[in-house]
C-alpha cells in the first residue's frame, strides 16, 4: 500500500528534518521503500515506477573449506545490464512512460530498495542442500547521488557530498536499529571492468544479519 497520493504525477511533499534537511519517503510496495533526501523543501511529482520482482530464493550458504557465508539470489541474474541512458532506471521519470526505479520528477539524493535484492528483510526459508544454509536476511538498497545521468561524485560538488553524508548517516542508523541487523556497509564499485551494470553515479548500502569473516578478522 502506497503511501502518496493516487494517481501518476501527483504531488508529495518533502518533510523538514532540519533547518537544511528534508525527506520524502515513498512505500512503493512489496516491501519497497524510496527514500529522497535535500536540501530545498520540494514537492515531488510522483508516477508509478518500475514494478517489484519476486526475491527468488534469496540464501545463505556456509563454504565447505572457508566456512564464511555466502549470498545466493537468482534474481540478480536478471539485472539491468548498462542500458542506454534514455533506459536508466537511476533517472527521474517526466511522464508515465518510460519506467524507473526512482519515479519523480527530479531528485537531489536517493536512496531506496534494490530491485535485484542480494538480501531481504523477509527472504523465506531457505533451501535444504547438502551444506549448511540459512535465510538471507538483510538489507540491500542503492544510493544515487544525482538525477543526472553524466554526474559523478568527483563533478556533484561539495554541498552535494555533504548532503549524500547526512543521507547515509540517517539511514545507517534507521538499519543499524532493525533486531536482525548487526552490521551495515555503503560502497561505491566504479567502473564497468569491476562490474558495474548501471552508468548512472550511484553506490549501493549492504546490512548484514552476521558479521563477514574477513571483518571480523580484521577487528
Amino acid at each position: 500500500m502506497s503511501d502518496r497520493p493516487a494517481g501518476s504525477g501527483s504531488g508529495f511533499p518533502a518533510t523538514r528534518i532540519t533547518d537544511s534537511l528534508y525527506r520524502a519517503t515513498l512505500d512503493r510496495g512489496e516491501g519497497r521503500t524510496l527514500n529522497l533526501f535535500s536540501r530545498a523543501l520540494r514537492d515531488y511529482r510522483v508516477f508509478d515506477g518500475l514494478p517489484s520482482l519476486p526475491p527468488a530464493g534469496a540464501h545463505l550458504r556456509q563454504h565447505p573449506l572457508s566456512g564464511e557465508w555466502i549470498s545466493y539470489s537468482g534474481v540478480r541474474q536478471g539485472r539491468t545490464f548498462l542500458p542506454n541512458a534514455s533506459d536508466c532506471p537511476l533517472c527521474p521519470m517526466t511522464s508515465p512512460d518510460g519506467l524507473t526505479d526512482v519515479p519523480v520528477d527530479d531528485y537531489e539524493v536517493a536512496i531506496f530498495t534494490n530491485r535485484f535484492a542480494a538480501l531481504t528483510p523477509d527472504p523465506g526459508t531457505p533451501p535444504a542442500l547438502n551444506l549448511p544454509t540459512r535465510a538471507g536476511i538483510g538489507v540491500c538498497e542503492v544510493i544515487s547521488y544525482s538525477a543526472a545521468h553524466q554526474a559523478s561524485l568527483s563533478t556533484i560538488g561539495a554541498g552535494r557530498i555533504g548532503l549524500l553524508i547526512d543521507a547515509l548517516a540517517i539511514r545507517l542508523a534507521e538499519i543499524m536499529a532493525q533486531p536482525d541487523i548487526c552490521w551495515v556497509l555503503p560502497f561505491e564499485n566504479r567502473g564497468r571492468e569491476i562490474g558495474v551494470t548501471l552508468d548512472h553515479p550511484h553506490g549501493q548500502l549492504y546490512a548484514l544479519s552476521h558479521l563477514p569473516a574477513k571483518v571480523a578478522q580484521a577487528a
